[in-house]
């Protein structure tokens, strides 16, 4: 929760779906290049969480709708698109 609003992280994105974290970090980051000239309205907000050897990474917490372009820019940029233009 994050002000009374349900997140997840992209962390346990990359757990759940079974990516490299590094993916997920760079597909989040392609969706807010594209939605910079769109009139997408969801949330990302930058943050960190300590790996296993106590270090600090980049992370992005992510509502539901964040969460859902997130896992269709999985399936490959063209299916992105159409959920942008909306």
């Amino acid at each position: 929760m994050h002000h009374a609003r349900r997140m997840t992280s992209s962390v346990l994105v990359a757990q759940k779906f079974g990516k490299d974290h590094r993916n997920v970090l760079q597909s989040i980051r392609n969706i807010l290049l594209t939605a910079e000239n769109s009139a997408v309205n969801v949330t990302f907000i930058a943050s960190t969480y300590l790996n296993e050897r106590n270090q600090s990474q980049p992370m992005f917490l992510m509502d539901r709708d964040a969460f859902a372009l997130v896992v269709v820019s999985f399936t490959g940029g063209e299916a992105l698109i159409p959920c942008l233009i909306q």
